[in-house]
């Protein structure tokens, strides 16, 4: 009985579905019925309208059909079009800097590498930073990221600094550099293995900065003699543990020679690199060759006619030695000499009456000269850089020096009025140096800041009494600024890059 009930019940409620569905059938026809019947009496009543208010203008009923069909159309295409999506690829490059500022290089690459768009960006807006990858870069990232680095912005590339630990691996890297660097022009490396196919692809390089260790003077020879297929190669700043020289004569085409790093280069290979190298504007010779003779500098003297720069050691040579004919150089503009404390009058009388390019730079190192030979050298007018140690300061003497624009001294009695005395006296000096000056004091910086408040000037303190904590001058002052620590005056193999 109860299963009649419910097959019963089953059915009456199927037959109201049922009902349910045909009435909202009827309802959809309706309206749409409703809806077509409107439209026709809008277009009737638009025909209509438009004949009875211009007789000249006749519009069709299939127009007035036409017309609304096209307004149907409009609506539906309206309502099914997307939204506009944005997305992270519409940020402006402006905002991309502002957002690769913050990041670091190893961020800055993994987010260049996760994305094509992303490299692009880091191309366009980084390539210029990285056109000069420094030691600080190199030392800083794993062989990975150096990697992607090269890859991306590799053809920009114009240096490449890495470190000259006697232990480091860098030269295993070579490779990348010959692949992606084609346009290399400065090369700092050490290289310890007898290969070097890589570096000699690197046919556009114009300076290496290289640090050796080899096991035996054959492989030294061998690497000096690769370096002739680097046409381009003008520069080379080597530095060898017991490397005598032999083969290096061969580079013929070298402007900038640099061997003064390290003991144990012989005087006469050094001859023979004078005798070819026919260009050599700069040539470093250092204060370890201790073989030098009165020949060897009439070598010098004689073959190297374009030489602008010099920088040798004195101390080791023999009293008989007459070094002042480097004063002969025609064209010697810079000189850097280590010494034992006692200049030669006769050198001194030589750079004074130096006939030619006028001397411009004079770097001393070694023991402080008497107070005569400081007052003596300071005849040399045409100096624009000074760098000497003495203990007494010849202010009037120097003050003598009217082109003088840098001058590095190390005075332990200068005071903070002789030293404001010399800011005076000489008007173009922009860089000013002072190392073991215990009697200057905050008293200079605060008279000099408001003293020279309108000229741009640089000056270095190295062991004074400074209170570097307590400066009376504001750390953004764009004239007269202050620096703790020496100031260092070198001529630098890549500073033309």
């Amino acid at each position: 009985m109860s299963g009649r009930n419910g097959e019963a019940f089953e059915e009456r409620e199927s037959n109201t579905e049922k009902a349910s569905t045909s009435e909202s059938k009827e309802n959809v026809n309706a309206g749409t019925k409703r809806k077509r019947d409107e439209e026709a009496m809008e277009n009737d009543f638009v025909f209509k309208r438009v004949t009875k208010d211009d007789s000249s203008l006749s519009v069709s009923e299939d127009q007035c059909r036409g017309i609304s069909r096209e307004n149907e159309y409009r609506q539906s295409t309206r309502s099914s079009l997307p939204r506009a999506v944005t997305t992270i690829f519409a940020v402006h490059t402006d905002c991309w800097r502002v957002i690769f500022s913050y990041l670091g290089l190893r961020d800055q690459l993994q987010l260049a590498v996760s994305n094509r768009y992303f490299k692009n960006v880091f191309t366009t807006l980084l390539y210029k930073r990285y056109r000069h990858i420094t030691e600080s870069v190199t030392n800083n990232i794993d062989e990975t990221d150096l990697h992607n680095l090269l890859e991306i912005v590799g053809w920009f590339v114009i240096s490449y600094e890495s470190s000259l630990d006697p232990q480091s691996n860098d030269e295993q890297h070579l490779w990348l550099l010959r692949t992606y660097c084609p346009n290399l022009r400065y090369l700092k490396i050490t290289i310890r293995r007898p290969r070097w196919y890589d570096l000699q692809q690197l046919k556009n390089l114009t300076s290496l900065h290289v640090y050796l260790n080899f096991a035996s003077p054959e492989i030294y020879k061998n690497f000096v003699l690769g370096l002739m297929e680097l046409p381009c190669l003008r520069k080379l700043k080597l530095e060898a543990r017991d490397y005598m020289g032999n083969g290096l004569h061969v580079l013929e085409n070298l402007e900038f020679l640099d061997i003064g790093s390290h003991s144990g280069f012989d005087a006469n290979c050094l001859a023979e690199c004078c005798i070819k190298m026919k260009q050599l504007r700069h040539l470093n010779i250092g204060k370890y060759i201790d073989e030098l003779t009165m020949e060897n500098f009439r070598v010098i003297v004689k073959n190297c006619l374009h030489l602008e720069s010099l920088v040798l050691g004195v101390r080791l040579l023999e009293p008989t030695v007459a070094y002042e004919i480097v004063c002969q150089l025609p064209k010697l503009k810079h000189l850097q000499l280590w010494h034992s404390g006692s200049l030669r009058p006769s050198f001194i009388e030589g750079m004074i009456n130096k006939t030619g390019a006028p001397l411009e730079k004079l770097i001393l190192e070694g023991y402080a000269l008497e107070t005569e030979q400081l007052e003596h050298l300071c005849e040399i007018s045409s100096l624009r850089e000074l760098s000497v140690g003495c203990e007494q300061l010849p202010l009037e003497s120097l003050k003598k020096l009217k082109n003088l624009e840098t001058l590095d001294i190390r005075m332990p009695n200068i005071s903070n009025n002789q030293l404001l005395a010399l800011l005076t006296g000489c008007p173009l000096l922009s860089v000013l140096s002072v190392q073991f000056c215990r009697l200057i004091t905050s008293e200079f910086v605060s008279k000099a800041t408001r003293l020279f408040i309108g000229r741009k000037i640089k000056i270095y303190f190295h062991e004074s009494s400074v209170d570097w904590l307590e400066l009376p001058i504001a750390s953004d002052n764009k004239f007269v600024q202050f620096e703790r620590g020496v100031f260092s005056s070198t001529i630098l193999i890549n500073q033309d890059i």
